[in-house]
This record gives structure tokens, sequence and C-alpha cells, in this order.
């Protein structure tokens, strides 16, 4: 709506939806005398900003019907501007776990989920064979040799193989420090 306008909110509302709906929206006054709403509708949106009646308008391009007052007004109005994180915050009471129980817990867990140690190539026994079939000319995909043999790799990498760390040389495990104390 120009500042230089003389129409009212209520018109220019109107005006907006009559082409957004097109004959839905003249069906729908048909009984109502347009000067009435027009004033009615200018009445309602006097205190709504700018702002607030461009995000209205905006809206009417994706809402199926056309709106009566009310609905307009629900679509002026702005987004909920809570965090995600406070939408769903529980506000009563909980009893928490004090740390040493918590520790005792979590070490229970930590024993059942232990890694246990697979023999040396158990977990890629498939991609030695790829890389065993490739070898002798019998058909394996590009794809199928460069998946086996980066799975290897890593296998290689994550379990410190000898081919990984060299003969001889003990395994590091994950965490441990190489400095020496002081």
């Amino acid at each position: 709506m120009s500042a230089q306008s003389t129409e009212t909110l209520g018109a220019y509302v109107f005006r907006k939806m009559a082409l957004v709906y097109g004959s839905k929206f003249t069906a729908l006054w048909a009984d109502v005398d347009p000067e009435e709403a027009k004033a009615e509708w200018s009445k309602a949106l006097h205190g709504v900003s700018r702002e607030d009646l461009r995000r209205g308008i905006a809206a009417l391009y994706h809402t199926r019907y056309c709106p009566t007052l009310p609905e307009f007004l629900a679509l002026c109005e702005p987004p909920n501007t809570m965090p995600l994180a406070h939408q769903f915050r529980i506000e009563e009471t909980i009893d928490r776990t004090d740390s040493p129980t918590a520790r005792l817990r979590l070490a229970e867990i930590a024993g059942k989920i232990t890694r246990r140690e697979p023999s040396p190539g158990k977990g890629i026994e498939w991609a030695h064979r790829l890389v065993e079939r490739s070898q002798w000319d019998e058909h394996v995909t590009t794809q199928q040799l460069t998946f086996a043999c980066e799975a290897i790799a890593l296998w290689e990498t994550t379990h410190g193989t000898a081919h990984a760390q060299g003969e001889g040389e003990p395994l590091r495990e994950p965490g441990c420090d190489d400095e020496v104390a002081a």
C-alpha cells in the first residue's frame, strides 16, 4: 500500500484477496455490503503494523481458502520466536543420579559392551578374497576392488596389524600417551 494512496486498509486487503482468490472471494462476500465489510476490516486492521500486514498478504499466496477476518489477523501475526530448545523444556524437577552411582553404572555398561578383539583379518576376509580373485584374473569390478582395498587399509589402520605398523612394533592403544612423565 503506497503512502499517497487514499485506499483504506480494508479496501486494500479486499483488492489483494480478489486478485489472489478471484471468484471464490467475490462469492464469499456476495451477501455482504462490500463497503461495510471493508470498513469493518479497516477497523480490525488499524493496530496491525505494515510489516505484519505484508506478512498476512504474503500468506494469502499459501492458503487454499479465502480467510475470514479472524483468520487473516492470525496470518498477520509474527511467528513464534521462542527457541526450539525452550519449546520442549521439561518444567518439573527430575531426580538426578549422583556422580558416584552414575560412574558405577557406566562402568557396568562399558564392561558389557567392551569390544572383543577378533582374530586378525576375520572382519575383512571378504576383502582379501576379492583382492585374491583379482590377481587370478577372475571377474572383479574396479569398484569392488577399490572397496576391498579401502576396507583392508582401514582395518589395518584401526586394528594395528603388522602391515600398518611394521613387524615387531607393539600395538598402540587408542588414547595412550606416548610422552614420558617427568
